[in-house]
């Protein structure tokens, strides 16, 4: 399986470009673990804190993207084949949000409900999800994932 407009609801963003030194994923033994923002190629398309200029809705798009940018770098770990994915183990958010925004988790619901759509039901994930007072380039959020794959 690969991703596309029909899989994820919109056409998949191309690989992000790492802000940084790191690799956009690392694969040892069958564990994926990948981290993404809200990144469209180079273009940083969501910044600023939620509850302060970001609203709940822009933040669940911010979600979104990173979940579909996660998806992307998981595509690339299994060769190009979603069906090698066998299990979504956790995801983890960080939020740059104002003091007095409390919806973490229905922000963090909107990549989770992104990745069970994509993925099926069965990788339900335990998850994180925390709110920062900042963000590398002032990014409304960063999304973790850990995966297990086969061979």
């Amino acid at each position: 399986m690969q991703l596309s407009a029909e899989t994820l609801g919109f056409d998949p963003p191309p690989p992000a470009a790492s802000v940084g030194r790191y690799a956009p994923f690392v694969c040892h033994q069958g564990i994926v673990s990948i981290v993404q923002g809200p990144l469209w190629r180079e273009e940083l398309r969501y910044v600023g804190r939620v509850g302060a200029g970001i609203d709940l809705a822009q933040a669940q798009e911010a979600a979104r993207l990173c979940c579909a940018n996660l998806l992307v770098q998981l595509q690339a770990a299994c060769g190009g084949d979603l069906l090698r994915v066998q299990s979504c183990y956790r995801l983890g958010g960080f939020i740059n949000a104002s003091e007095n925004f409390t919806e973490h988790t229905t922000v963090m619901n909107a990549a989770s409900d992104l990745l069970l759509k994509v993925l099926g039901e069965e990788m339900r994930h335990s998850r994180y999800v925390v709110g920062c007072s900042s963000l590398p380039f002032n990014l409304v959020m960063e999304l973790e994932g850990w995966f297990g794959i086969a061979s």
